[in-house]
């Protein structure tokens, strides 16, 4: 897998475009650069994975972010907002936000750029963009 980082001033973001075919080793080795990057700016993180190809599986979701010790140089590094916009693989993107969560890093997938860039600079927080509206969906259910 390539990547490369640019660093957004004006939006206070790190991006890194990634392109390839995703493997543990080189998410890990782009994961620890990356992150001391925004760590080290105080900026929020944008992984756009928009045009790779997953060679990896559930179960990678699941132990990538418990293999904390392997990735980060510096636990604290694992500290900022990060989101990954991504365009297929929903299942695989959405079950990594879950258990990267659970770790206590704080990540959000989008399946739009435009709604990842919006969550980072802070106008709008993530459940309006990917959960659905609980007083609607509540609305609905009284109304039948």
């Amino acid at each position: 897998m390539d990547y490369a980082v640019y660093v957004q001033d004006e939006k206070k973001i790190v991006l890194c475009v990634c392109e390839g075919i995703l493997d543990l080793a080189s998410a890990k080795s782009m994961t620890r650069d990356v992150r001391k990057k925004a760590f080290d700016l105080g900026y929020g993180l944008l992984y756009d994975v928009t045009k790779i190809s997953l060679g990896v599986g559930i179960p990678d979701a699941y132990f990538f972010p418990r293999d904390i010790a392997n990735i980060y140089e510096d636990p604290m590094h694992r500290i900022g907002k990060v989101a990954i916009a991504y365009e297929s693989d929903k299942d695989f993107w959405e079950f990594f936000e879950t258990t990267a969560q659970n770790t206590g890093v704080d990540v959000v997938v989008f399946c739009e750029i435009e709604k990842a860039l919006k969550w980072l600079s802070g106008e709008q927080p993530s459940y309006q963009f990917n959960k659905p509206d609980l007083a609607e969906t509540n609305a609905k259910r009284l109304s039948k």
